[in-house]
C-alpha cells in the first residue's frame, strides 16, 4: 500500500492560519498529497521506491510512523478500513487455499521472468484518488491452477 498510495485530502481552511510564512485565509482549500508522506526517505529509507517487504519487519516502529497512513489519520480515518483489511486477508486466504499461484511468465513474448520477475513500477504521472496502477508492461504474471485435492 504505501508504495501505491496516491491520493490527496482536501481541507477547508476555518480560521486564519500560519504556515511557515504563507497566511492560510478561511473559505480557502489546502490540499496534501499524502504520497509525499509515503516518500520521505529520512523515515522510510533511501530505498523508498523499491519494494522491501522487510522494511516494517526490520523497523516495527515505522507502522506508528506519523508518515504511515494507508488509510488517512486522525479524524479522516477510513472508517471501513478494518473490514477492507479482512476482506483482502480474506481474499488472499481464499486464493491460496483454493488455488496453487505460481509465478509465470507471459509465453507468447518469449520472456523467462519466472521468479526473476521484478516487484511492478508504479506509474506516478498523475495523482490518483486512491490507489494508482503499474506501469505499462510491469504486470505480474502468476499461473493459476486448480486444487483439485479440495474437490
Amino acid at each position: 500500500m504505501r508504495l501505491t498510495k496516491w491520493d490527496i485530502n482536501i481541507r477547508k481552511v476555518v480560521k486564519p492560519t500560519l504556515l511557515s510564512s504563507k497566511l492560510l485565509s478561511p473559505g480557502n482549500a489546502v490540499i496534501l498529497a499524502t504520497c509525499q508522506l509515503h516518500e520521505n526517505p529520512g523515515i522510510f529509507g533511501q530505498n523508498i521506491r523499491q519494494f522491501d517487504y522487510s522494511r516494517f519487519i526490520a523497523k516495527p516502529e515505522l507502522a506508528r510512523n506519523n508518515s504511515f497512513r494507508p488509510f488517512g489519520g486522525g479524524r479522516t480515518y477510513c472508517p471501513g478500513r478494518v473490514f477492507a483489511i479482512h476482506k483482502i486477508f480474506s481474499f488472499i486466504a481464499f486464493l491460496f487455499h483454493r488455488w496453487d499461484v505460481q509465478l509465470a511468465g507471459p509465453a507468447s513474448e518469449g520472456k523467462d521472468v519466472g521468479l526473476g520477475q521484478k516487484f511492478p513500477v508504479a506509474d506516478d504521472s498523475t495523482i490518483t484518488l486512491g490507489i494508482t496502477r503499474p506501469l505499462p508492461g510491469e504486470d505480474v504474471w502468476v499461473e493459476l491452477s486448480y486444487n483439485v485435492s479440495l474437490s
